[in-house]
């Protein structure tokens, strides 16, 4: 029978014709949404927490690196002031000899073999030699023929 029909007999409300499926539909899809953002917002919370613990781990291990950075960098101060105290040593040993070699041979034969010079003489000048040509490697092909003239 139709929904028109008006005749006196009651009918029964069709379900699929009520207003009640679609708001039905509506709440059902909001309730999916609501709980599916709080589940992500659960997920991000551990998330957080998680970066926020990788972070306090992240900070002692610079905190650290820093602490330790600063005792190798005493340390190597020792060592700088060590090689400073060496190289002086030898400097003092080295104008020793230069000094020497003025009045030994054997002195003068140890300069002149190392090149031991004072920091502010000059170096003699080797002989001017003329520049050379580099000569083709053993696995380079050799050509005496000349490249052809372009016209």
């Amino acid at each position: 029978m139709n929904d028109t029909d008006f005749s006196g007999e009651p009918q029964a409300p069709s379900f699929l014709g009520s207003v009640h499926l679609p708001l039905t539909l509506i709440a059902v899809a909001l309730a999916i949404n609501f709980f599916s953002d709080l589940r992500t917002a659960g997920k991000q919370a551990e998330i957080m927490k998680w970066q926020l613990t990788n972070l306090d781990r992240q900070t002692e291990t610079l905190s650290n690196a820093k602490r330790e950075l600063g005792g190798l960098i005493a340390n190597n101060d020792q060592v700088v002031r060590q090689a400073q105290q060496i190289q002086g040593q030898y400097t003092n040993l080295f104008s020793d000899l230069i000094d020497l070699a003025k009045d030994d041979k054997d002195a003068k034969e140890i300069v002149d073999k190392w090149g031991i010079k004072r920091a502010g003489q000059a170096a003699e000048a080797p002989a001017a030699e003329a520049p050379k040509t580099e000569e083709p490697k053993a696995d380079a092909p050799k050509s005496d023929a000349k490249a052809p003239a372009l016209r």
